[in-house]
């Protein structure tokens, strides 16, 4: 419930209320934008979900160490999937700065 009301608040800033003074292209990009969090929120709950129920049975099988030990599992996995994205995005980004800088001079002596 507090996350859900950190992300209305962040969304209420990053969004003022329009004021008719913005164009199509930017409320399409807006809504995009919206519907990525809504998307990104709905599967945020079923992780949780999902996190609740397999904490439930490790914890029958397992007991406390079991669910630290499933923890710890999902935080490495975590963080290793966030170093990769992090990873891909930086080399797609730098392809493309590359791309654009050889793109550049062919484009002054035209």
């Amino acid at each position: 419930a507090v996350s859900q009301y950190i992300q209305q608040l962040f969304m209420m800033r990053l969004y003022p209320e329009d004021d008719g003074s913005s164009n199509e292209g930017e409320e399409e990009e807006n809504m995009e934008l919206r519907n990525a969090v809504k998307v990104s929120h709905t599967f945020t709950g079923i992780g949780s979900m999902i996190a609740f129920l397999s904490g439930s049975f490790v914890y029958q099988a397992f007991l406390v160490k079991g669910v630290a030990f499933l923890g710890l599992s999902i935080m490495l996995l975590k963080l290793l999937t966030n170093d990769n994205i992090d990873y891909l995005l930086h080399v797609d980004s730098n392809a493309n700065k590359n791309k654009h800088e050889q793109a550049m001079p062919q484009q002054q002596h035209q």
